[in-house]
Parts: C-alpha cells; structure tokens; sequence
C-alpha cells in the first residue's frame, strides 16, 4: 500500500503539527569594538595619601584629563569604597599613612569582591626590594616613585587604565561565549533527540550531520551516512519531477516541503513528509541545506483503507458504485 510513486501534486504547505518550529540563529559574537578604545566618560580616580602636597602635585597631573577624587587616610578611602558611593577605575595608593598604611588598605581592597578587581598603583619614596615585594604581595601592580614625575605618573596611569579596560571587555567576550556555548548545547539537545528526522546537508548536499532519530528511522548509522548524499535512501517511487521541483526552489533560496518515499538500510520503504530549507550566507549563497521529516507511513495507509472501503462493498469486498460514475 505504500508503493504508489509519489507526484509533484503531493507537494503541501508546511505542516502546521510538527514538533519543533524553525530553528531561529544564534547571533554571532561581536569583534571587540574599537571605539571603545577612548570612553566618552573620563576614568574616576582616587588618589589616598595624607600628605598635603603629594596630593597637590597628583592632582595638577591628573585632573586635566581624568575625574579625580582624594582621601587623605586608609579609613576614608574603604570609606568612601562602600556602598552606594561609584567605584573608581583606578587606585594611587600612598603606603606609609597613619592609621591604616597602604598595604593594609589594599589587603581589604583584594579580600572585599566588589573591590578587588581595581587596579591599585602604590605611590611610595621607599624604593627598596623588600618594600616592592611587600607591595605586589598585598596586591598592587605598580609602583610609582616620589618625588613623582609627570610624565611616568600619566604613562602608568595611562597604561593601567587601558589594561583595565581590555580586561574588562576580555571579561565581556568570555561570557558571551559561555552564553553562545549554553545556547548551542541546548539546540543541540532538542535537535539530537527530537522525535522527528533531521539532516544538515553542505552546499554540495552531502551530509554533515543527521539526529538520533534518523539513526532509529533508516537504520544507517552516522558514520556509514557522513559525507553522503541524502539520495542513498532514494526509493526508485518517486516522481523524478518531484525532485526537480525541489532542487529548482532549493537553487532560488526558497524552502521546499513535499511528500517522499524512501527506503531504510534494510529495504523497507516509508512515507515522510519534508521540509528542507537552505541556510544562507550573507553573500546570499547556499551554506547548508536543513531537512526536517515526519514519518506519515500510517497516515498515508489509513487513508489508503478508508479510500478503498468507500469504493469496495463491506461483504463482498467488490467494487461498488461509486467507482463507475
């Protein structure tokens, strides 16, 4: 009952009962902008220091170009670092201050997590190894020397803020990525396991990719149909008409939906309906061809039964009336 050729004539719209809708796609990660390269917003900036000159001669530096704020002590500065009060994007961080000195103060900038990610660049006359190394260990990473000089003081800060801002993006792309990857694993769960028949097919037409389901329709293994064209299920029960109306909207970038007959590895052949569209790239050129198919085989032969018993009589199985007027 399944071996009547198939026609153009059964090509349908697509049908409106199948188990997934059109696979919509992922938008790609963007490039790393480079207008980001200079922020419209100049970097905030807090200098600690107690010494009323040093904070004088930093501010006449960096006040030009960058929002600059002071705190004349340790305390103040963890102070003015808590909540609701902006984080600044740099830290100039005195080391020897009453109270609190600079090592101390940036032990609890890298031990509170909304701080610990701010560049902190210690200002310091000590220029011994013990005092550098004393000074990376609490988590600064740099150093800047008195008397101060102008030109390194920008160069460091500027250097900084710039790894600071590539980081952040760096920060940024990679999740993004985590999110694209999350994404990717769960299309690729509903496509795997989806109780419907899917193959991704090259530009060439030759497979690439093919579901569980189409493993269990066929009886084909992935590996024995990789790098085939689809046409190895080919029935011989199909109008060769049909085919070329497929290939003829496929070629214009148009999808195409139909009813064919194929055969399984085994021999046995069934009814699917299809739906294969191409998947275009920017250029408008064909990437890949996408094909969804549902098994009708009962369908088609319920509907063969039903066709034959209202034109064979119920007793005697002969052919009616119907069937001559």
């Amino acid at each position: 009952p399944v071996g009547r050729p198939a026609t153009a004539a059964t090509a349908s719209p697509p049908p409106t009962h199948w188990p997934i809708q059109p696979i919509q796609p992922i938008q790609p990660i963007q490039p790393l902008r480079e207008s980001t390269m200079h922020p419209v917003q100049p970097a905030h900036i807090l200098i600690v220091d107690d010494a009323p000159i040093s904070l004088e001669v930093l501010l006449s530096i960096l006040d030009p170009d960058y929002d600059v704020s002071i705190a004349t002590s340790g305390e103040q500065a963890l102070q003015q670092l808590q909540p609701p009060q902006a984080l600044p994007d740099l830290i100039l961080l005195d080391v020897m201050m009453p109270g609190l000195d600079g090592y101390q103060v940036c032990e609890r900038l890298r031990a509170d997590p909304r701080t610990r990610d701010i560049p902190v660049l210690f200002v310091t006359a000590s220029t011994d190894a013990e005092s550098e190394t004393r000074a990376l260990a609490a988590g600064g990473v740099d150093f800047i020397h008195k008397p101060v000089n102008a030109a390194v003081v920008r160069a460091r800060v500027g250097m900084h803020l710039e790894l600071q801002r590539r980081t952040r993006e760096l920060q940024t792309r990679l999740a993004e990525i985590a999110l694209a990857h999350e994404q990717l694993q769960v299309l690729w769960q509903a496509v795997e396991h989806n109780p419907t028949t899917i193959m991704i097919a090259d530009r060439r037409a030759n497979l690439v990719y093919v579901n569980s389901h189409f493993v269990r329709e066929t009886g084909y293994t992935a590996a024995e149909v990789q790098g085939k064209n689809p046409r190895l299920l080919k029935s011989g029960l199909v109008s060769p008409e049909v085919y070329a109306t497929m290939w003829q909207q496929l070629s214009r970038g148009q999808s195409w939906s139909g009813e064919l007959i194929n055969r399984r590895k085994n021999g046995e052949t069934y009814w699917e309906e299809a739906q294969i569209s191409p998947v275009l790239g920017d250029d408008g050129e064909v990437l890949r061809y996408v094909a969804v198919k549902l098994n009708i085989t009962q369908r088609k032969e319920a509907s063969e039964r039903l066709a034959y018993m209202a034109n064979h009589d119920a007793l005697t199985d002969l052919p009616n009336r119907v069937l001559f007027f």
